[in-house]
């Protein structure tokens, strides 16, 4: 049986543009400056895809942060811009939680939150592919008591955990920006430079959480990169990678994503 939720609405603000970016780095002109947004292909600063989902799924009535759904996909289908009022839908079968985002009508990101892991790869999708050698390593990320404050001032009135604050559980999304953040900034979805990253679809397993002053790396699986059909002058890199404990070794993630850069 389905559940249908009732719609909710954001705006983003100047810190949702700005505070995401302490942890994501790479690629975060178009998110926190202006005159360069201005000069890019959107015409304005635009929100980082992963900020924005995670205000969506916060605002959401009974919305978790603190403890991960097993597996997550997104599909991040056009960018959010300052000012814009952001409409969450969103509905529940099972234990799974379906949310999509638009604005004006136009989506702008689908997603689902899903109580059991899904199979890897799902039905159609490509073999995972051969490219960079295994075990390539970022650098690390010490989350602190410091990020996890940040975080949670930074979502305010949203999710019923990861609002207290330098303590208790290290909220997923919140490992998420993290990652991204680890993956752009050691060019683990290839070697050219880039100054603009953008997200176009990822899917998230998650089999442990960090805690707060644990150290968090990435681990490269595989990457590939090809000429974006749509949008000339952008690369488009799948990267496979896990997200691991540097203290102890356990893995925390597994993660396919897809990511344009130029």
């Amino acid at each position: 049986m389905t559940e249908e939720l009732d719609p909710v609405y954001f705006t983003t603000r100047e810190r949702d543009f700005l505070i995401p970016a302490v942890w994501e780095g790479t690629g975060d002109e178009l998110h926190t400056n202006r005159l360069v947004a201005a000069a890019s292909d959107f015409g304005g600063r635009i929100m980082s895809g992963i900020a924005t989902m995670t205000l969506a799924v916060a605002r959401l009535d009974g919305a978790d942060l603190g403890a991960p759904p097993a597996c997550l996909e997104w599909d991040f289908a056009g960018p959010v811009r300052e000012g814009e009022k952001v409409r969450v839908d969103a509905s529940r079968t099972g234990g799974d939680l379906t949310v999509a985002t638009s604005v004006d009508g136009v989506t702008t990101g689908t997603g689902v939150l899903r109580a059991a892991p899904a199979d890897l790869p799902a039905p159609g999708d490509p073999p995972a592919p051969a490219g960079r050698p295994d075990g390539a390593r970022s650098r690390g990320w010490t989350i602190t008591a410091a990020d996890l404050e940040l975080f949670a001032d930074w979502i305010g009135d949203g999710g019923e955990d990861g609002r207290d604050g330098g303590s208790g559980p290290v909220p997923w999304p919140l490992l998420i920006l993290v990652t991204s953040g680890l993956m752009g900034r050691d060019r683990l979805f290839g070697d050219a430079p880039s100054g603009q990253v953008l997200n176009r679809w990822m899917r998230w397993r998650f089999a442990s959480m960090p805690v707060t002053g644990e150290t968090v790396h990435c681990v490269l699986r595989s990457q590939t990169s090809r000429r974006s059909r749509t949008r000339p002058g952008d690369q488009v890199s799948r990267i496979v990678l896990d997200t691991r404990s540097a203290d102890d070794g356990r893995a925390l993630t597994e993660i396919d994503w897809v990511v344009l850069s130029r």
